[in-house]
């Protein structure tokens, strides 16, 4: 697969603007704008904080990715520094 290149130079053009923070089940360090991605393909539900949140959705605050799917970016709230996902989950910065 070839991504897309600049005409002049040959480098590559970096589509999108994200870094990736972390992949897996463990807490993961977040702050100003992220995106979150389901990686098992079975959905996932994510709360703030060092603690999984139950996979029935039943944790309070906590929200539910589908299937491979991907939030919208969105901001962290002040006060909150980690996520953590009832299964895999990818976490993407805008920053």
């Amino acid at each position: 697969m070839q991504g897309y290149r600049y005409t002049k130079t040959g480098s590559p053009i970096q589509v999108g603007g994200m870094t990736s923070l972390g992949t897996g089940t463990a807490a993961i360090t977040v702050s100003g704008f992220i995106e979150v991605q389901d990686v098992t393909g079975s959905g996932a539900y994510v709360a703030y904080g060092s603690s999984a949140p139950a996979s029935d959705g039943t944790t309070a605050g906590s929200f539910y990715v589908p299937p491979y799917g991907v939030t919208r970016p969105f901001a962290v709230p002040d006060g909150q520094t980690q996520v953590r996902g009832s299964a895999s989950i990818n976490v993407r910065s805008l920053g």
